[in-house]
């Protein structure tokens, strides 16, 4: 479905919610991270601790990018579900203490160009990831999938910038968006064996400023997408009409996740990369996380091996 901006225009939400800032956790890629390695630990910090229990994550200063190697710090850090610095999944070691790394599986090791993005585990506690070339336009990037038993498969290619990995309330139905290019996909999908079936473009953003990252599935079944460069989140129908759009005081939603008691509260990252002294002064939320009360719940995340966190 093909969203214009007249569409968005009429189902913007007044800001009714509470948009809070989550006290102590900061995404500091200005002084501690660079923007490769943010882009893929800022998710940590909310699908991890945060979406389990609402308390606050520890940082970790990683000395060096989160690239090709970021399979062990999502499996460790953010799908084990166990509290940084208290323990660690033995298959996927990371010491957040000290950013050391000991990577499962480097899956395009002749293409130093790319990098891994997103990931998030399915139903069956599988990981999905997508690589990206974060110099260029092209679609260099691939879609695989770490199984629970650290194989890695190569799903797809033709990927530009692979983001937004959900799951329908079945599991029956997964999502996932290419963000440059402005589309969110749907498939059906098979949890036992985590194979998709055809692709169909699910939302057609390209009208729109921005573009769809991070993304959940809420207990009523509608996805949620954080748009990128476009200051909001929207949220669709199953069948991929807008049924809301929630502004934010960022310009950089970069994903979101519903966490908290009763899972009833939606966590949003947000990212910096690119901003001017100036602009970092007129959005003093950006970089960090934001909690907000939508109206809905969420359900707990699936941790690798399928374990709910």
């Amino acid at each position: 479905m093909r969203i214009g901006l007249r569409q968005l225009a009429f189902v913007l939400a007044p800001p009714m919610m509470s948009v809070a800032l989550l006290a102590g956790i900061v995404a500091e890629q200005r002084t501690h991270l660079t923007p490769q390695a943010f882009y893929t630990f800022k998710s940590l910090l909310v699908f991890g601790e945060l979406a389990r229990e609402s308390q606050v994550v520890r940082k970790a200063t990683v000395t060096r990018d989160l690239t090709n190697t970021a399979w062990q710090v999502d499996a460790a850090y953010l799908l084990t579900g166990e509290t940084a610095g208290e323990r660690v999944h033995p298959k996927h070691p990371f010491d957040p203490a000290h950013g050391e790394l000991t990577p499962i599986v480097d899956p395009e090791p002749g293409t130093p160009q790319t990098r891994l993005n997103e990931g998030k585990c399915d139903p069956a506690g599988r990981l999905w990831c997508g690589s990206m070339n974060p110099e260029s336009g092209v679609a260099e990037g691939s879609l695989y999938v770490l199984e629970t038993d650290l194989r890695c498969r190569r799903v797809s290619g033709d990927w530009i910038t692979p983001n937004g990995y959900a799951w329908s309330v079945d599991g029956a139905t997964m999502y996932a968006a290419d963000t440059r290019r402005g589309l969110i996909y749907a498939w059906p999908f098979d949890v036992a064996t985590g194979r998709q079936g055809e692709r169909r473009i699910f939302a057609d953003l390209g009208a729109l400023p921005g573009g769809p990252d991070g993304a959940t599935v809420d207990a009523e079944g509608y996805l949620w997408s954080a748009l990128f460069d476009g200051g909001c989140l929207i949220r669709f129908d199953p069948q991929g009409r807008m049924n809301r759009v929630v502004r934010l005081p960022v310009g950089k939603p970069s994903s979101c996740t519903f966490g908290g008691p009763g899972c009833r509260q939606l966590f949003v990252t947000t990212a910096t990369r690119g901003y001017s002294r100036e602009r970092l002064a007129q959005e003093p939320m950006a970089g960090r996380v934001l909690v907000l009360d939508v109206g809905v719940h969420g359900l707990p995340a699936i941790g690798f091996g399928g374990s709910p966190t």
